[in-house]
């Protein structure tokens, strides 16, 4: 009977498996496609069952072994900014990042939140240790070097492409950034006055390596 909680048959399990590979091609699930053809069991039902225990047992060899890619990253990166410690909202987002276990999504999530709460807090500590930002020491460029690769290794390209708006930026390798890739960047650094700050230890790094060429 629909709707009431008892085991699933070798057939129910048979015929679900079926219509979530039906659907493989799209980006995520259609529970309600699922269970209109299910009939015997409600949409949370399927789902339920799906995330519990079919999904973990499907692929889990390459699941495990999946690496995180740059747009995966940086999609996880704009929730876990926006959201921060809420976890229970990524929980709600399982289907964008299917490819990887629970557990994984957990681990990365919380890696993100920790890099971004203390990217933060040191440049805003930083920043009020120069209070005349034209007189940083080397300490503090060594310091914002180190976060700026922590950040993200592609800082400099992405950060040209956001800020100059420019189409065709092309990386190291040749592969055209993602517009994922500005938009997280432009969520991440939103606080202004830590753009800023950025900016200006760039330019004073900058200033500093052109120096140490010419001498």
């Amino acid at each position: 009977m629909k709707g009431v909680k008892q085991q699933w048959s070798l057939s129910e399990i048979r015929q679900l498996q079926k219509l979530i590979k039906q659907q493989s091609h799209n980006k995520c699930i259609d529970w309600t496609i699922v269970t209109k053809c299910m009939k015997t069991r409600t949409q949370s039902q399927c789902k339920s069952y799906y995330q519990n225990v079919l999904k973990p047992t499907l692929n889990m060899s390459i699941r495990k072994n999946h690496m995180w890619t740059k747009i995966e990253l940086f999609s996880l990166w704009t929730y876990a900014v926006n959201f921060n410690s809420d976890f229970s909202f990524i929980k709600t987002l399982t289907n964008m990042f299917d490819q990887f276990t629970p557990k994984q999504l957990y681990s990365q999530w919380n890696q993100l939140v920790i890099k971004q709460k203390y990217i933060h807090e040191k440049c805003e500590q930083i920043m009020n240790d120069n209070k005349n930002i034209t007189e940083i020491n080397d300490k503090d460029l060594k310091t914002i070097q180190f976060l700026l690769k922590c950040a993200n290794k592609r800082w400099k390209l992405i950060r040209q492409k956001f800020f100059e708006h420019s189409s065709e930026e092309l990386d190291e390798n040749g592969h055209t950034v993602d517009i994922t890739e500005i938009k997280a960047i432009e969520v991440f650094f939103c606080n202004v006055d830590i753009k800023l700050l950025l900016e200006v230890f760039t330019k004073e790094i900058n200033n500093r390596e052109l120096q140490q060429t010419m001498w």
